[in-house]
């Protein structure tokens, strides 16, 4: 019995151990996490504040620049969300039974994620590329009165 007993708390030490350094770990992670969202929401400050500012900025320009926003936008949530996700399926995987399937898990939702924000950033970019043609072509010319037909009757 005493054998079991000191067995019960080396698990329960070797636990606790564990659990200490995956929160370090998970805390370190959220303070990236943090720091990316920080850089992402200045880059959406400076971004609105340049379009506010500049009053005689061309359309082409300001869609640019809104399209690199929501680019990079996409690039952080992205890196936010890999990163919560990392912590969620390495506390999962701690757990020796639930090891492998947690692997195979984490790799599908990693592929799965990464093309979602690939498409993401890719309709982006058509979008903005189909708004920035439209913006370039050229109004149907509107013919001018004093352009008649010297042919045509006129009811003067």
């Amino acid at each position: 019995m005493e054998n079991f007993t000191l067995f019960a708390q080396l698990t329960s030490f070797l636990l606790v151990l564990i659990a200490g350094v995956l929160l370090k770990r998970s805390v370190r992670m959220m303070d990236d996490a943090q720091e990316v969202l920080s850089r992402t929401e200045t880059h959406v400050h400076e971004t609105m504040d340049a379009l506010k500012t500049k009053a005689n900025v061309t359309p082409k320009v300001k869609l640019d620049t809104v399209t690199d926003a929501v680019d990079l936008s996409a690039m952080s949530i992205e890196k936010i969300h890999k990163t919560i996700s990392d912590t969620s399926f390495d506390l999962i995987r701690s757990v020796k039974p639930a090891q492998k399937p947690t692997e195979a898990i984490h790799k599908a939702h990693d592929i799965t994620a990464k093309g979602v924000y690939r498409s993401i950033r890719k309709v982006n970019r058509l979008v903005g590329d189909l708004s920035k043609s439209l913006q370039n072509e050229k109004p149907k010319p509107t013919p001018n009165p004093s352009d008649k037909d010297p042919d045509a009757t006129s009811s003067d």
